[in-house]
């Protein structure tokens, strides 16, 4: 019954959960307990959740772990740095390998400007599926200081496989051999379809040069021909509150979608496309008055 209330602290269930929490237990319980504590739980129960963290990270399971690394976030952030550090360092035998997808995955529970440290640092990592994941938490958070750091490593990877080209992709049918390629496609998805920056004409021809293979290079193709395709467009997609694509841009809230369009120049004009869905006319009226207000036309299609 608890999981169906509104998230916020609840300090009568503190005790209980934190009661609850035990390698003893079995894993739907541990990963219910996890969520319960990350949506619920009070800063008072931190100690007891970080001592049985931080005598397991890195061999939990993703679901008990990220909800766990995510409480921490929100209540105490500089105690969580080196917890995430530590599970984000784990790895060889005994370990989960669950910093292969760490960022993003305690992100959608609790964002905090400590994880795009990570994600700027994990860039470097000597493991294509850390650099990825990386990647693909700077795409949908991170802010436009980030971009550069994933110009420059794009550009050192498409350097180590430019005339390699058919090294990398017989590689990918071997065991592992995929996510080399996976490194390379999620840090050109994430120049190209960042929230936090605008990637226009010349940067993704930038994005075609830097291409290796054809599969890449048609993806970026693609995202330029999306963005000479005029009138820009804006779909509205009925997903949770309301979700948005904006050219070449997936954004997930209309707040997400209103710092977009503010990235684009005065003068730019869109075009709307809702199909009548739910909900669709409100958000059509409340981005329509916010594009206004920022020099931006936005006309419904007809």
């Amino acid at each position: 019954m608890l999981g169906i209330l509104p998230d916020k602290e609840l300090p009568e269930a503190d005790q209980a959960l934190a009661d609850h929490l035990s390698s003893q237990q079995n894993y739907v319980v541990r990963s219910n307990v996890a969520s319960l504590i990350h949506r619920y739980a009070t800063p008072a129960v931190e100690p007891r959740v970080t001592t049985f963290l931080d005598q397991v990270l890195g061999k939990l399971e993703c679901a008990v772990q990220e909800p766990l690394l995510a409480y921490v976030l929100k209540v105490d952030p500089e105690g969580a740095r080196p917890r995430l550090e530590a599970a984000l360092a784990a790895r060889g035998e005994g370990f989960t390998a669950c910093n292969h997808t760490l960022l993003v995955e305690v992100a959608r529970l609790q964002n905090h400007t400590i994880l795009q440290d990570f994600a700027v640092k994990n860039l470097d990592d000597t493991d294509p599926e850390i650099v990825a994941n990386a990647a693909s938490y700077l795409m949908d958070y991170g802010s436009s200081s980030a971009e550069d750091a994933l110009w420059s490593r794009l550009t050192n990877w498409s350097d180590r496989w430019k005339g390699r080209e058919d090294e990398l992709y017989a590689a990918a049918h071997r065991p592992n051999g995929q996510n080399e390629v996976g490194e390379g496609m999620n840090l050109m998805q994430a120049l190209a379809a960042g929230h936090g920056w605008l990637c226009d004409e010349p940067k993704l021809r930038r994005l075609i040069d830097l291409s290796i293979g054809p599969q890449q290079r048609q993806q970026a193709e693609q995202y330029l021909r999306t963005w000479r395709n005029r009138p820009w467009s804006i779909q509205f997609i009925p997903i949770d509150k309301g979700q948005f694509q904006i050219v070449q841009y997936h954004e997930r809230s209309l707040k997400d979608a209103e710092e977009k369009l503010i990235q684009f120049p005065r003068g730019s004009t869109f075009q709307w496309s809702g199909g009548g869905v739910e909900g669709e006319a409100k958000a059509f009226q409340e981005i329509s008055h916010f594009a206004t207000e920022h020099g931006i036309k936005l006309v419904r299609n007809q």
